[in-house]
């Protein structure tokens, strides 16, 4: 029988309440306890393989749509690389017109760093994903990219064909908040909080700090908007057409910090970018004057200034600031404003007074200096724009220079000292400066200065350094600056030297990698002969002109190499540039063995030093018409012949009828080196380079005595209008003769030597090696490799001499293109058959020529010597026009 109990609450009145009433059900009561616990235990077990099953499917959904829009990544980032712009724009979403035109843009031939909107040209890197949310058909998806990692959010929109990356997703930001700071209102989003929260004092300080530097307007308020519904590139953005509204992309658009820290580059970049906004106001760098290039260099100058006030981190501001204080800073930045096209010259003499009566050594010093720092600090626009951008050589050589310096762990102590100007030169729109010491050079660099000489050129009203070429114009001789020592190479393992040549880049890398195969401590550099040589336009109005422009590129080129191929030496060039290579000759090597034909090795010898190495060469010979000494009678020369019977022979081999010449016994062109061949042989050397400076000889009675009998040779055998003839080739290359007229006949004439020569009027040519005179010379063209006096590395540099002499053979014709080259080696005539091809009578000159080759000479003496002749053929007596020639030879030598 059960037992039920009902609570009742009552008063004295009678009135009740039931307060709970408990029963329990008969039948509950007949349900075993255990079942209780199964069906609790079936229910859990049901709703966890439920959970599992949904989860699992889930997951699996979630980890396909992770696949394909990474896939769709993936794609992005290398149809960009590749440039695939049909690939790039089928991943964007089509249906998001404003999206796809700017990614269209994105991937256009014309969006490069000068392009306007650069800032949306920024690449598409590639990203891994972290984590996907789906809302609708949109996945928001948080990336991993770049170095150092950043997290950023991007937006992909499921269609029927497959994930395309759409425009951004306002809802992903969540609610706005905008916050007002005195003259600063800053505008962002709750997603973004985090992330600026941190930053909002530092950028308050900014832009009151740039505020007070520069000298704000009035009106100086400022909007910063966070934006994430504008198509905002993903670096910090420039002002829009507001001055006062400045948009910048959210944080997880530009990148979130995968560290969580706030001392980013993006802070730096924000805080950055607002002070160059506010400093382009101030100074007036409109939209449309963005191509200003000395203002934005100012700009970049004041903002590494800014950060911590170091001045030479600034050249130019930081110049100005040093020498008249940071309250200057105001009144600059209020006269760019009012300068459309301001310059670095009128900026000095406005805010240093260096200049109030014309550019003097205070103001090219400013210059340098400015120059010098530019080049410490890293500021490579500051530096490039003082070069002379006309000269594209030049520039380029400097653009070289600027990078190997950056390359330093510790830059050299040279390149600290100030540079001190004695005297300035004007004359137009050129000047030489004179300093104190010589700039200091860099090994493998063109040389910024020809030892205590600069020179500036006037540029659209500018002054701009230019390159040592101007020694042309102010004829300056290499003998009066000789190079300066040079600075080391960044640290680094082996050896580097530097190899100028004319040779293609294709044949040199070849040679190149087949010497480091044996000698793999040194590393070759071989810069081109073009690179090395910046020369001005010049008027070649006169062959002393010429001459001296060889002797200028012979100087770049001793700067820049450690060896350089060039032929054109002579005993007034090699002081100071050209290193003696006789102790050297005389040394055990890897690679001695046979040593050179004697002669070719005296052709680059005199005053008992060895100054190149000869490679092959051409000698000068005296071609005939064996018809023209057949009908006379007479017997064709032989090989040591002297200058009395080849000058007899020629006048007897002379012909005139009726006052014209119908046959000429000798003609020969107006080559210098030729003429100059002549008088050598007959009096013996010009050019004395024993003493200091070098005895010239031009006066010397004996030259006089050798001109006069050229002369005479000349106005005997061939009359004098036939030597009046244009300039050397630029090659230095001897000429042939050219026929004055088809029916005028010539028994003999000199030129190089050719292996193959055509018949001349039904008569065979035969060929005899140059006239012996009193000092027993053969004129040779000879390529030549020699040691620059300033190589820091003569060992290793005799090496690759070495190596290009007794192997070219080898090296698929590196110099021995021509068969009319004579090998100055014998290992490399034997391999190449050079004398099986030779007829017996060609052979047999050539070796007479070997036994005392000599190189021809362009040098000063050799275009006064010229220029004497041409004098003398217009009526001048020989004493008189060799007493001038020797007065302008000896006042270029002072």
């Amino acid at each position: 029988m059960g037992i039920q109990f009902d609570w009742q609450a009552g008063d004295e009145g009678g009135q009740w309440e039931m307060i709970a009433e408990t029963r329990r059900k008969r039948w509950l009561r007949r349900v075993p306890r255990w079942i209780w616990y199964a069906l609790t235990v079936v229910l859990v077990v049901g709703l966890a393989g439920g959970y599992f099953i949904v989860r699992r499917r889930y997951d699996q959904a979630q980890s396909q749509i992770v696949f394909q829009v990474q896939s769709v990544i993936d794609l992005e980032a290398r149809s960009f690389s590749e440039r695939d712009r049909d690939l790039f724009l089928a991943q964007q979403d089509y249906e998001s017109p404003d999206w796809y035109d700017l990614q269209r843009s994105r991937v256009a031939a014309d969006c490069t760093p000068d392009h306007p909107a650069s800032a949306y040209c920024s690449p598409v890197l590639p990203a891994k994903i972290e984590n996907l949310d789906m809302r609708g058909d949109v996945a928001w998806v948080e990336v991993i990219e770049n170095d150092p990692p950043v997290r950023r959010v991007r937006f992909y929109r499921q269609t029927d064909m497959g994930w395309k990356h759409t425009s951004p997703q306002v809802d992903f930001w969540g609610t706005p908040i905008e916050l007002h700071y005195g003259d600063v209102l800053l505008r962002y989003h709750r997603k973004d909080q985090p992330h600026i929260d941190p930053l909002l004092d530092h950028v308050v300080e900014v832009f009151y700090e740039t505020c007070r530097d520069i000298g704000c307007p009035d009106d100086r308020s400022l909007e910063i908007d966070f934006a994430v519904d504008e198509f905002l590139p993903t670096e910090v953005a420039p002002p829009m057409q507001d001055p006062h509204l400045w948009l910048v992309p959210s944080p997880w658009l530009s990148g979130v910090p995968v560290d969580g820290s706030i001392d980013t580059p993006y802070v730096q970049s924000l805080t950055d970018q607002l002070a160059r906004d506010l400093a382009a106001q101030a100074m007036g760098l409109g939209d449309d004057e963005r191509t200003n290039v000395f203002k934005g260099i100012l700009l970049d100058e004041y903002v590494a200034w800014r950060n911590d006030r170091n001045t030479p981190e600034a050249p130019i501001l930081g110049h100005i600031v040093s020498l008249r204080g940071q309250g200057i800073v105001p009144g600059l930045f209020q006269w760019l404003a009012g300068q459309e096209r301001p310059n670095l010259d009128d900026l000095l003499g406005r805010w240093l007074s260096l200049s109030p009566t014309g550019r003097g050594p205070v103001h090219f010093a400013a210059l340098l200096n400015i120059e010098r720092e530019a080049l410490l600090a890293g500021h490579r626009l500051t530096f490039l724009m003082l070069q002379d951008s006309e000269d594209e050589v030049w520039t380029a050589q400097q653009a070289a220079f600027y990078d190997r310096v950056q390359s330093y762990e510790n830059v050299p102590a040279k390149l600290r000292i100030p540079i001190e100007v004695e005297q300035v030169s004007i004359n137009r729109d050129k000047a030489l400066i004179t300093l104190a010491s010589p700039l200091p050079r860099l090994q493998g660099s063109a040389a910024p200065s020809m030892g205590p000489y600069v020179f500036f050129v006037l540029n659209d009203g500018e002054w701009k350094h230019s390159s040592v070429g101007q020694a042309v114009y102010w004829q300056i001789p290499v003998a009066r600056a000789p190079l300066s020592p040079s600075m080391p190479l960044p640290e680094q393992e082996g050896v580097r030297i530097s190899f100028v040549s004319s040779e293609p880049t294709s044949r040199l890398g070849m040679w190149v990698e087949q010497f480091q195969d044996r000698f793999p401590w040194v590393d070759v550099e071989t810069p081109r002969m073009q690179e090395a040589i910046s020369m001005p336009p010049i008027e070649l109005d006169s062959l002393r002109t010429w001459i001296h422009a060889y002797d200028i590129a012979l100087y770049q080129m001793a700067a820049m190499g450690d060896v350089i191929q060039w032929p054109f030496f002579s005993e007034l060039s090699t002081p100071g540039l050209i290193r003696d290579l006789g102790p050297l000759v005389a040394s055990d090597t890897p690679l001695s063995g046979q040593k050179l034909y004697p002669g070719m090795l005296e052709a680059k010898q005199w005053n008992g030093q060895i100054w190149g190495l000869p490679v092959y060469g051409a000698p000068v010979v005296i071609y005939y018409d064996r018809s023209v000494f057949s009908e006379a009678g007479l017997d064709y020369p032989q090989p040591g012949w002297t200058m009395e019977e080849f000058a007899q022979t020629a006048a007897l081999l002379t012909v005139r009828e009726g006052g014209k010449t119908a046959q000429y016994g000798f003609l020969a062109g107006d080559e210098p080196v030729l003429v100059r061949a002549f008088i050598e042989a007959y009096a013996g050397p010009l050019v004395d380079p024993s003493t200091l400076p070098a005895t010239i000889r031009l006066n010397d009675p004996d030259t006089v005595e050798a001109v006069q009998w050229y002369v005479d040779l000349l106005q005997g055998s061939a009359g004098t209008d036939s030597h009046r003839s244009a300039a050397p080739e630029s090659n230095g290359m001897l000429q042939d003769v050219q026929l004055p007229q088809d029916d005028v006949r010539i028994a003999m004439w000199a030129g190089s030597l050719q292996l193959v020569v055509d018949e001349l009027d039904e008569g065979d040519v035969g060929i005899v090696s140059f006239p012996v005179g009193q000092y027993l010379l053969y004129p040779w063209y000879v390529e030549t490799l020699a040691m620059t006096e300033g190589t820091s590395y003569p060992q290793e540099s005799w090496l690759w001499i070495q190596w290009v002499v007794q192997t070219q053979s080898d090296m698929s014709g590196m110099f021995l293109e021509s068969t009319d080259a004579v090998p100055a080696h014998p290992s490399v005539a034997e391999a190449s058959g050079f004398w099986e091809q030779l007829e017996p009578e060609t052979e047999a000159v050539i070796r007479e020529a070997m036994t005392h080759a000599w190189s021809q000479r362009w040098d000063a003496c050799t275009a006064a010597l010229q220029e004497a002749m041409e004098t003398i053929w217009d009526g001048t007596p020989v004493h008189v026009a060799l007493d001038e020639a020797q007065a302008s030879v000896e006042q270029l030598l002072e």
